[in-house]
């Protein structure tokens, strides 16, 4: 349960106010009072950053002196919702650009034109929400969701072609909301817009073609791309940022002549899902799930459905993701200066977890119960090498 309140600065204004999860919205009345705490202590050269209640903690966090975020959450502690106040506020820059922030001159048309970025802002808040265990929820909030797809040299190709095609050095695949491959460039833009515009990004049931205009909030937060997609299969979406160039009708034929080769190999990697790795490899039987994070590139791929035989436990992306929320993230924030390799585990009554960091990787395995702790020590490294190694598929 998590909810994020947005105002003016100088004002105090409500620009927006959202949640998810089983949490009440705050009343204008339970904003005002939040804001009023935080400039009360600005008065008085005091800096209100978060405070905590037995099941709650909420964090204040100003941004370009313009606006302010009020984020609250249940089970989340203060550098998370910290990270997750900037990612939002990324997120207004992507959608209006940071002139627009930084100097708020109409409010009330500032407050419609945020409402283009309420669907994303409600993907960030689903990435965190640790209490929501009835969807297919399996992110994690700044690590770009992606999938280990069979030949992957193949699908590489194919991208690169089609980056030629379009004419722009930012282009990806997405598959059942998964990045199956992308541009050289696509990873050479900032983790922040990578991630950011995969969310941006409709999902293939959404519509057929979509054209947004969006701002990078770390390449180009004053000036406009356009991130154009579509769909030429159920499940599947073909991106490209461009300039003012092609329009949307010559990106759908540059597309089907580009990609109407690659239906077979488009639809294996679709098979993939939700396992995310190809079939070729084996994870130990006893391994339920897995959550592999390169915390560099920022991107992650999540499974709980590594194995063919009945799971002893439901939810096991749920679990990898409140594993890591509630303990490998404190690997990730407060990692050594020299880069050692660092572990650590769950016990519960019914599964047991168990994480292991080589430098910028982490793997986080789930197992039953009955698994013992040494064991799993021993597999989870034994499957980082394997994955490492492995070349049918690209890591």
């Amino acid at each position: 349960m998590v909810s994020v309140m947005c105002l003016t600065t100088t004002g105090g204004m409500p620009l927006f106010n959202r949640s998810h999860g089983n949490i009440d919205t705050f009343s204008f009345s339970s904003m005002a009072s939040l804001n009023g705490v935080h400039m009360y202590g600005k008065s008085h050269n005091m800096l209100l950053k978060s405070t905590a209640t037995e099941d709650m903690t909420i964090v204040w966090q100003e941004f370009e002196n313009s606006i302010t975020l009020i984020t609250a959450g249940v089970t989340l502690d203060v550098q998370t919702l910290s990270e997750l106040s900037q990612a939002v506020f990324n997120t207004l820059v992507m959608f209006v650009g940071i002139e627009e922030l930084r100097n708020v001159k109409n409010v009330e048309r500032l407050r419609k034109d945020l409402r283009m970025s309420f669907a994303t802002i409600e993907k960030l808040l689903q990435a965190v929400d640790l209490t929501d265990t009835t969807g297919p929820n399996s992110s994690l909030l700044n690590y770009t969701a992606v999938m280990l797809p069979p030949d992957p040299e193949l699908l590489q190709s194919y991208v690169d072609t089609w980056s030629e095609c379009v004419a722009s050095m930012f282009c990806c695949v997405i598959i059942e909301g998964s990045l199956a491959a992308a541009s050289s460039g696509w990873w050479q833009l900032d983790r922040v817009d990578r991630y950011l515009l995969s969310l941006v990004i409709p999902s293939s049931d959404a519509s057929t073609s979509s054209d947004v205009p969006v701002f990078l909030p770390v390449k180009s937060p004053t000036v406009p791309f356009r991130l154009v997609s579509c769909t030429p299969m159920q499940g599947i979406r073909i991106v490209a940022l461009c300039g003012p160039v092609p329009d949307l009708y010559q990106f759908e034929q540059l597309a089907i002549q580009a990609w109407k080769s690659a239906i077979d190999l488009l639809n294996d990697c679709a098979a993939l899902y939700p396992r995310n790795i190809a079939l070729s490899f084996a994870f130990h039987e006893s391994v339920l799930g897995f959550l592999l994070i390169d915390d560099m590139l920022g991107k992650m791929a999540i499974s709980g459905t590594v194995s063919g035989h009945r799971k002893p436990v439901k939810c096991p992306s749920h679990i990898l993701r409140s594993f890591y929320y509630q303990c490998v993230h404190d690997m990730v924030v407060e990692k050594d200066e020299n880069g050692k390799q660092t572990e650590i585990y769950w016990c519960a009554e019914h599964y047991k977890t168990f994480a292991v960091r080589d430098q910028d990787t982490i793997l986080c395995l789930l197992f039953s119960s009955v698994v013992p702790t040494h064991a799993m020590r021993v597999i989870c490294k034994e499957t980082l090498v394997q994955i490492s190694q492995d070349k049918s598929i690209s890591w």
